[in-house]
């Protein structure tokens, strides 16, 4: 069985309520091992050999271990994972050139943000703002966050929960390897950045699957 997070329905395609465009698909394309996609009450594994899956709306993604997989929002930003991974992301129709990526664990995840801005929601409570750059990041053991720095703009460091006793990077530059701590005991924040809490969903296997 899966612990998978309860997202909203999944748009198919459709304008945002009350009028204007639709907001970006995502073009997803797996080259090797399996990934777990849910949007809304659907459930589906994604494996090498079939064509780009197009998402649109909100979406949860778990990769199997040894997993190959990319994620484009055409013209605007592109992901790229390597190994486990799970995440979620959203993007809101006031900012259809923002999306948000909620990123639980990831073994390797390359980030490059061509226009507008990825917002990146990492454990820890850490957050990073991804706008004409590219990067690299790795979810230790524990919940600390390597980032390095491949080059373009600098990308902003946030942090969701005051942390009066740690000092860290506010902006980190092309080149730049650093590593975002975890929390310390009653620290508090959460190690996960999902959003949404998780659900059983029985019979569901996939890429999670223990």
């Amino acid at each position: 069985m899966l612990l998978l997070p309860v997202l909203f329905a999944a748009v198919s395609g459709l304008a945002p309520e009350g009028g204007g465009p639709p907001l970006p698909s995502a073009e997803v394309q797996v080259s090797s091992g399996r990934l777990t996609v849910v949007q809304g009450e659907e459930i589906e594994t994604l494996v090498p050999g079939r064509p780009p899956r197009i998402l649109a709306g909100p979406a949860y993604l778990e990769a199997s271990p040894g997993a190959a997989v990319e994620i484009v929002w055409r013209g605007l930003a592109s992901l790229r994972l390597s190994g486990r991974a799970q995440l979620e992301w959203e993007i809101e129709p006031a900012a259809p050139e923002e999306p948000i990526v909620r990123v639980a664990r990831a073994a390797s995840l390359e980030v490059e943000a061509r226009r507008g801005t990825v917002h990146l929601e990492l454990p820890a409570a850490w957050a990073l703002a991804v706008r004409g750059a590219a990067l690299g990041l790795s979810v230790r053991a524990g919940g600390a966050v390597l980032v390095s720095h491949h080059g373009g703009a600098e990308v902003r460091v946030l942090s969701r929960v005051p942390r009066p006793d740690v000092e860290w990077p506010r902006r980190i530059r092309g080149g730049d390897r650093v590593t975002l701590p975890v929390l310390a005991p009653g620290g508090g924040g959460q190690r996960s950045a999902l959003k949404l809490p998780p659900v059983r969903l029985p019979g569901a296997g996939g890429a999670g699957s223990e």
